[in-house]
């Protein structure tokens, strides 16, 4: 407990970038070819791109919710394409991890301040995450539940943020406001994004 409150500050950044490296390097290590539902939006992103002439029409036509997430992956993978990398999917995998790394902090914090601001349960909420194998799995794949991991988890903290003060003035509704508009990206990327915050809770 003493050692992690004195050097906390020190700890805290050093963890978020081994475990973000090695994280990275997990998902080009173990990325594999997609298929189901994932391979068509992937398909769908690859063609939006200019990286391929497949695209599955008939997909997108009955999956209407899923048209939205292969734009925004389309516009990573043209960013993989635009800087020259060998393979695009670097970009999307990267954008992965960075919004894990963005879940881990707010698990942190989160976790803290509700616990008569413990260091010590930040670090075990947070820890509890960072090994949680949907979250390790996921991160090398380019699908819905990738693309909205961070949007629930950063809605609530900045929710909290808001709760925390006075509930009035123009700090107070400019925090709510920003909770509702990251609530609302991570809706529409995909409705079970609430997942994630009930497991934080939790």
């Amino acid at each position: 407990k003493g050692f992690l409150e004195k050097y906390h500050r020190f700890l805290f950044p050093a963890f978020l970038v081994i475990y973000g490296v090695c994280l990275f390097a997990l998902c080009v290590i173990d990325r594999t070819e997609p298929g189901g539902d994932w391979g068509s939006v992937v398909r769908g992103a690859e063609y939006m791109a200019g990286l391929s002439d497949d695209m599955n029409w008939e997909y997108f036509a009955k999956y209407k919710n899923n048209i939205i997430p292969m734009l925004v992956l389309a516009q990573e993978l043209k960013l993989g394409k635009l800087l020259g990398l060998s393979n695009p999917y670097w970009i999307g995998m990267f954008a992965n991890v960075i919004q894990v790394i963005v879940t881990l902090i707010c698990t942190f914090h989160i976790c803290r301040k509700a616990n008569n601001d413990s260091c010590v349960i930040g670090w075990l909420g947070m820890g509890m995450l960072a090994v949680s194998l949907p979250v390790v799995g996921h991160s090398r794949v380019l699908y819905t539940d990738s693309l909205s991991l961070c949007f629930g988890v950063l809605g609530f903290m900045i929710w909290l943020k808001a709760a925390e003060g006075e509930h009035k003035g123009a700090s107070y509704w400019l925090k709510l406001t920003g909770a509702g508009f990251v609530w609302g990206i991570g809706c529409v990327l995909k409705l079970t994004v609430i997942i994630s915050v009930i497991a934080v809770v939790l």
